[in-house]
C-alpha cells in the first residue's frame, strides 16, 4: 500500500520487504534497458554540466545502481580518474562491455565498502524509487563526498503534469517502486541529509 507521508510529501510504501528480499529480486531480474540506458545518460551529462564546473575536484566518482556502467564511461571522458559503479543485477552486468565490468561491484550499495570523504561525485539515477531507505542512501552519500564535492540524483516526479493526468494508471505505479517522490520531498530529503546549495528541478 502506498501512503503519503504530510510532513515530506514522501509517498511510500508501509510494508517494504525485507533488505535480503530486494537484494535478491534484483540480483536475479532481467536486464532490458541498455539502449534507453544509453539515452539516459547523455541527458544526465547534459544536466549535470552546471555541476560538474562548480566541482573542487573531478577525481573519484560513484554511481549507485549503475547499470552497464555506461554513465561512468561518460565520467571518464568528463576527466574522472577513478570510477566505480554498484549493482545488484547480474544481467544488467552481464551486459556491460568488458571494459566497464572492472569499474561495477555486484552487490547492493553499502557505505561500509568505501572510506568516508573519499569521492568527489556520487550519482544515483532512477534509483532512489527502489530502495527500502532513501534517507540512508541521501547521508551516506554526504558522508562519502570530500568538500566541494556533489551528490546528484534523479527520479520520478509523481507531481509533474503528466503523472497528476495519469493517475493510477503512469508507469511510475509500479511494483519496484517503494518510493515516489516529489520536488518538495526530494528538497526536504537532501537539507535534513545536511546538503548545502540543494537545488531541485525538472
Amino acid at each position: 500500500r502506498l501512503v503519503q507521508c504530510p510532513t515530506c510529501d514522501l509517498v511510500y510504501v508501509d510494508q517494504p520487504p525485507s533488505a535480503d528480499e530486494l537484494a535478491q529480486a534484483y540480483h536475479v531480474a532481467e536486464y532490458d534497458s541498455s539502449e534507453e540506458a544509453g539515452d539516459s545518460a547523455m541527458a544526465y551529462m547534459r544536466a549535470l554540466e552546471p555541476t560538474l564546473q562548480k566541482l573542487v575536484r573531478r577525481e573519484r566518482a560513484l554511481e549507485i545502481g549503475t547499470g552497464t556502467g555506461i554513465f561512468l564511461e561518460h565520467l571518464s571522458r568528463a576527466g574522472f580518474s577513478e570510477l566505480a559503479g554498484i549493482e545488484p543485477s547480474s544481467a544488467a552486468i552481464a551486459a556491460a562491455p568488458a571494459h566497464r565490468r572492472s569499474w561495477i561491484r555486484e552487490t547492493i550499495f553499502d557505505e561500509r565498502d568505501f572510506a568516508p570523504a573519499s569521492f568527489d561525485l556520487i550519482c544515483c539515477f532512477m534509483t532512489m524509487e527502489h530502495v527500502r531507505e532513501p534517507n540512508s542512501i541521501s547521508q551516506a552519500a554526504f558522508r562519502l563526498l570530500r568538500p566541494g564535492g556533489a551528490f546528484v540524483t534523479v527520479t520520478h516526479d509523481y507531481r509533474s503534469l503528466v503523472n497528476r493526468l495519469l493517475g493510477s494508471r503512469s508507469p511510475i505505479i509500479d511494483i519496484e517502486h517503494m518510493q515516489l517522490f516529489s520536488k518538495r520531498s526530494m528538497h526536504y530529503l537532501l537539507t535534513a541529509s545536511g546538503y548545502a546549495n540543494v537545488t531541485v528541478h525538472p
